[in-house]
């Protein structure tokens, strides 16, 4: 149990968005109101195709893949993540991770380290 207690609180460590937030545009939602067989999306759900993506790209790497600064429900995140274009304009896919400062700060921390490990296996 010491172990799963250990991947537990790592995994609490990470700024995840509410499963909500993974739906795509397909899913399909119904309120307990709504008649069998009817659809409907969330009012916020509109809102959000709506709103343009606004991070700062820091850095873009092959693959279509970025590293951007910016707000998400208010709080700073710097996500590594895969992009994809809609439109003629790239946003930001399901792949990838969003960290908050502190844990941005950590991974800069870890980078002597990793640079070793690298250096090692070379």
């Amino acid at each position: 149990m010491g172990q799963q207690a250990q991947g537990a609180s790592a995994l609490a460590c990470l700024s995840l968005p509410p499963h909500s937030a993974w739906q795509t545009e397909d899913d399909d939602f119904l309120d307990d109101d709504d008649e069998p067989g009817a659809k409907k999306k969330p009012a916020a759900k509109a809102a959000k195709a709506a709103a343009p993506f606004t991070d700062t790209v820091i850095a873009e790497f092959a693959g279509k893949k970025r590293l951007t600064v910016g707000k998400y429900k208010g709080n700073v995140n710097v996500s590594l993540r895969e992009f994809y274009e809609k439109d003629g304009e790239m946003l930001p896919g399901k792949k990838g991770i969003s960290l908050t400062a502190e844990q941005w700060a950590a991974v800069v921390a870890a980078a002597p380290a990793v640079e070793a490990a690298l250096a090692a296996l070379a």
